[in-house]
This record gives structure tokens, C-alpha cells and sequence, in this order.
């Protein structure tokens, strides 16, 4: 029967192979031993962390509104020169009217935030302090590994609200090969929304007034007040047809609270407008 018998280089080859081997199931059980302690650490800071518990007793107290943080809106337009001079603030405006109930919402949710806030952070000023390296060798874990994870747990837990959300204008223009592609975008901040709201109001009020609803008489109206009543008196049913001058009349008058609007106004003509004048009936008929 033959012998084998391994040469010098051979033996050599095969004890270093299996010393990677051993080194190597070596790091293995390390690892998930050290893995297995970092969990154990990780486990005692969370539970003997006196700022951490602080700081979960405070947000039991703090129930914060909900605010979207950026509200978006995209546009396209259809030339460069459109996207060059595209107004962002008139359409800015338009789009926070279009939307008024929501950012009103926004605005007194977001309030609510600032203030609420503001407490809390006064709260969070008076918590515990991290723990100290004799306290963290009372539990048994690393200094530096305690104050890595407790500044962890403790950053996760603090709440951060909406308190100064935003919204966003992107307006995009595409060559019509779209090999160019041309952005530009407007960031309005939570005053700027303010503003923004405030000037919608101020405006509205003014629609309200008399010299307002007396300007809001245009061509286009009064062509539409005539055409809809067929150019003829709503009183005595007389047309241009039959010589007389046709007048454009607000059934509620304007120095009564009368708005320039469709539903107020019908055609007389000269003499029953005049002869009507200012009076209105509020139960009666006009």
C-alpha cells in the first residue's frame, strides 16, 4: 500500500488555509457577539436615560397641528420669452384665492404650532441632563457608545413641527424638439403667504364698497344685460326700436348695498329708470 506524504510547501499551504479559516469564523462569532452587546447597550440607554423618559412625558402633553411643509404647484408655458417673463406673484396670488379656505387652514394651524412651540421648547430646556460617565458605568455600557445613542434616542423623540411651511412655484418651458428644457421656480414663505392672504383681503373689502361696484360696470356686461333681456325695457317693453335710450339699471341700488352682478341688474330704459330712481323695496317689487 502506497503512502502520501505532503512535500514542505504543501503543509505550509494547508495550515495557513485552515488558520484563515479559524481567523475568519473568529471575526464571525466577534461580530455578532459584539453586535449582540451593542443591542444590550442600546436596550439600558433606552432604559435608563432620565432625558429620554423626560422628554416622552413632555410630548404626551403636545399634540401639534398638522402642516404640509411645502405646498407645490407646476406650470408650463409655451415659449421661452413666456417662461422670462412669467409673473410669479400675480399667479402666486391667484392660486392662494383659488385655494383661500386652505391657506387660511395653513395660517391658523400654523400659529398654533409657533405657540405651541414655543412651550414646548421651554419644556425641553428644564429636562435632564445625558448621562455621566459614572452613571454610565452604573448600567454597564460604554461612555462615548452612551452618549452616541442616547443624543440618538433623544434627537428621534423631540417633535418637530410645521412652523414655517412654504409654498413653491415651478414653471417649466420644453423646446418643441424638447431637446431644451427651461425651470424656473418662486419660494414664498409662511409671511409671504400672510401677505399675500392680507392683500386678498384688503382687496375684497374694497370690493364691497360703492365706488367699486359703480367702476364694475364694463362694456361686456352691459352688452350682456341687454342681450339677455332682448334690448327691451323690463318695465314697459319698449326697445331702441321704439326711440327710446336704453339704460342699464341695478335692481338693488349700489348706494343700498346693490353689487354690480348679473343677477342685479336689468335693462330699463331712460324715463322708467329715471322715474324709478334710487328707491328699492325690500318686500315689494322692483
Amino acid at each position: 500500500m502506497g503512502t502520501c506524504v505532503l512535500a514542505g510547501p504543501e503543509i505550509i499551504g494547508l495550515i495557513v488555509l485552515i488558520l484563515v479559516a479559524v481567523l475568519v469564523l473568529a471575526a464571525v462569532i466577534g461580530f455578532f457577539v459584539y453586535s449582540s452587546e451593542r443591542r444590550k447597550w442600546a436596550d439600558r440607554v433606552r432604559e435608563k436615560s432620565a432625558r429620554l423618559a423626560a422628554i416622552y412625558s413632555i410630548n404626551a402633553e403636545y399634540d401639534f397641528s398638522a402642516v404640509e411643509r411645502e405646498t407645490r404647484y407646476y406650470k408650463s408655458v409655451n415659449s421661452k420669452q413666456q417662461l422670462d417673463n412669467f409673473n410669479f406673484r400675480k399667479n402666486f396670488l391667484q392660486e392662494v384665492e383659488d385655494n383661500r379656505a386652505y391657506y387660511e387652514d395653513l395660517i391658523e394651524n400654523t400659529e398654533r404650532n409657533l405657540r405651541l412651540n414655543a412651550e414646548y421648547n421651554r419644556e425641553l430646556a428644564r429636562i435632564p441632563s445625558f448621562i455621566d460617565r459614572e452613571r454610565a458605568k452604573e448600567i454597564r455600557v460604554p461612555y462615548d457608545y452612551c452618549v452616541k445613542k442616547e443624543t440618538e434616542l433623544c434627537g428621534r423623540a423631540i417633535k418637530n413641527p410645521v412652523v414655517n411651511p412654504c409654498a413653491i412655484i415651478y414653471v417649466t418651458y420644453v423646446s418643441p424638439a424638447g431637446r431644451n428644457r427651461y425651470n424656473r421656480r418662486e419660494v414664498y414663505a409662511f409671511n409671504d403667504i400672510k401677505s399675500a392672504l392680507s392683500e386678498l383681503d384688503r382687496t375684497d373689502d374694497y370690493k364691497e364698497t360703492k365706488e367699486y361696484q359703480r367702476k364694475a360696470m364694463s362694456n361686456k356686461l352691459r352688452y350682456a344685460v341687454f342681450k339677455r333681456d332682448n334690448f327691451r325695457c323690463q318695465i314697459c317693453g319698449r326697445s331702441q326700436q321704439d326711440g327710446v335710450k336704453l339704460h342699464v339699471d341695478h335692481i338693488k341700488p349700489v348706494s343700498k348695498g346693490g353689487k354690480t352682478e348679473l343677477s342685479n341688474l336689468r335693462t330699463l330704459c331712460e324715463d322708467c329708470n329715471l322715474g324709478k330712481g334710487a328707491r328699492y323695496d325690500e318686500h315689494g317689487n322692483n
